[in-house]
């Protein structure tokens, strides 16, 4: 299949009634591990540079007014992510968990924190009774626990916690720089004893070819008791990944792109790296029409306000320090050189 060959590309997975906001609070962080796609130290620091309180409150504000204004009575649902770096490390994270939390609109708000649980039981405490009797607004935590950096006995007791007061937060991430049976089976056995409602995620490192076989043996000792078990390429040493094992990680069990072609022939991919595999010179979007922004906008540390998080800097539509936040109807020109994007609803040459 050739470029010029694809009519359109839609992601099966977008939901039209559903807005997500993607807001990264701050690029620091209080580990820096090897695997985390945040893990390069130096360069976050770099990115840190510039934000404060005082900047988050105006972002916050800023959002709020978007809510409120913009996006009631047109969406059921918003999906909005708040992105480190760790977030729990600001001091005014609880203020704009509690602003955001109270914001007026009519539907469901899903609220998705991603955390390594460093934060105390205090704290904890503090974030999750920010929404006890907030009927649509749930609390989703993906909790990353890091056998360098993290204690297993108060990280257990911190997820035990959350389970047995705020029932509603319904998300555990276990992610690992290595693993060790001794290691992960407490917390697949904790959680499978009390029975608990919770979506379990592992990702499995991979550093050469040889963890795969392990990541095999591992995936069905334990994919019983987790909704999911993915390998995870440990960030840049993708050289000691041959071509072979590279093309078969590509696939994953979904398959969630569908490719119409100029004769109307509809194909399935697993992503757009699998994508990529099937077209002449692998797949290039760029001149192509994107939606991306349409259902979803970016913000990050100092107020910029992108359309795609594959391409933030190269699709910036605005800074929310300056101006009001605004929905975005018009498709784009897709500037990138090579999509990796996840997010994108609906590609289609002009």
């Amino acid at each position: 299949m050739k470029n010029s060959e694809i009519k359109t590309i839609e992601n099966l997975k977008r939901k039209d009634k559903n807005y997500t906001i993607r807001w990264q609070l701050t690029s620091l962080c209080n580990y820096y591990c090897d695997f985390c796609i945040q893990g390069n130290k130096n360069k976050h620091i770099e990115e840190s540079k510039g934000e404060s309180a005082q900047i988050r409150a105006k972002i916050c504000t800023k959002i709020i007014k978007f809510i409120e204004n913009e996006l009631n009575d047109k969406y059921k649902t918003i999906s909005l992510y708040l992105i480190g770096g760790e977030v729990t490390i600001l001091k005014d994270f609880i203020t704009i968990l509690t602003n955001l939390a109270n914001v007026k609109f009519k539907g469901i708000i899903n609220y998705y924190i991603t955390t390594n649980l460093s934060l105390s039981k205090e704290q904890l405490k503090n974030i999750t009774n920010i929404f006890k009797g907030l009927d649509n607004r749930i609390l989703n935590i993906s909790a990353n626990y890091y056998q360098e950096y993290t204690n297993q006995k108060e990280f257990m007791e911190k997820i035990k916690y959350i389970r047995n007061k705020h029932p509603k937060i319904n998300s555990l991430v276990l992610k690992k720089a290595k693993y060790e049976n001794k290691i992960i089976a407490p917390f697949i056995n904790f959680l499978a004893k009390r029975n608990y409602n919770i979506k379990i995620n592992i990702g499995y490192p991979l550093v050469e070819d040889a963890d795969y076989l392990k990541y095999q043996e591992f995936y069905e000792k334990y994919k019983k008791y987790a909704s999911s078990i993915v390998y995870i390429i440990i960030r840049d040493y993708h050289k000691s990944i041959s071509a072979t094992l590279k093309q078969k990680l590509n696939r994953n069990n979904q398959k969630w792109l569908k490719v119409t072609n100029q004769k109307n022939q509809e194909f399935y991919f697993y992503n757009t790296s699998d994508l990529a595999l099937n077209v002449e010179g692998g797949f290039n979007p760029c001149g192509m029409l994107c939606d991306s922004g349409v259902n979803s906008i970016s913000i990050d540390n100092l107020g910029i306000i992108s359309r795609c998080v594959s391409c933030n800097e190269l699709s910036v539509v605005g800074n929310a320090l300056k101006k009001d936040i605004k929905l975005i109807k018009d498709e784009f020109i897709c500037p990138s050189k090579r999509c990796m994007c996840n997010y994108f609803g609906f590609i289609k040459n002009k």
